[in-house]
């Protein structure tokens, strides 16, 4: 993710950690939808530049952007990492998420996702640029949807290293 949250990278030539990545527009939304894959088998969905989704290879959330806040899977919890910045460094403050905020972050990701599904299944959007083969890259979109809806595990394990 970009430094500050207000900037846009231009993922689909920047992001080379996704092996397998693209942008597309769905006609009814406002901003262009940025999807990639990582060969661990993780992925990440933008949804503009927030919100934004990343998960493991089985489908669980190990982080987001959302509202100019952080959130990351501390594995049996999520947390908010509000960034807190002076003229020399950012620090940021954790806050675990009680039970209820938790089940409605999960349920505005599934939404989300579940929009997303539906335009793909449909066929109701327009490929921007991909990095790979777009047939394979449209295929892998609607199995990590299926993937997030179906997880029966919300959050992935406790962060200890990037991938």
């Amino acid at each position: 993710m970009a430094r500050h949250e207000a900037e846009r990278e231009d993922l689909v030539k920047e992001a080379t950690a996704y092996v397998l990545r693209g942008e597309f527009a769905i006609p009814e939304w406002e901003h262009p939808i940025f999807i990639g894959f990582r060969k661990t088998g993780a992925f990440s969905f933008y949804f503009g530049s927030d919100p934004v989704y990343q998960f493991d290879a089985q489908g669980r959330l190990r982080r987001a952007f959302i509202a100019d806040r952080l959130y990351r899977s501390e594995g049996t919890a999520l947390c908010s990492m509000e960034r807190q910045r002076s003229e020399t460094e950012t620090v940021l403050k954790r806050t675990d998420l009680p039970a209820q905020q938790c089940q409605f972050f999960q349920w505005g990701m599934h939404e989300a996702i579940r929009q997303l599904e539906a335009a793909v299944k449909s066929s109701r959007y327009k490929v921007r640029d991909v990095v790979g083969e777009e047939e394979l890259w449209i295929k892998s979109i609607q199995e990590a949807c299926l993937l997030v809806l179906g997880s029966k595990e919300f959050l992935s394990p406790k962060l200890v290293q990037r991938d």
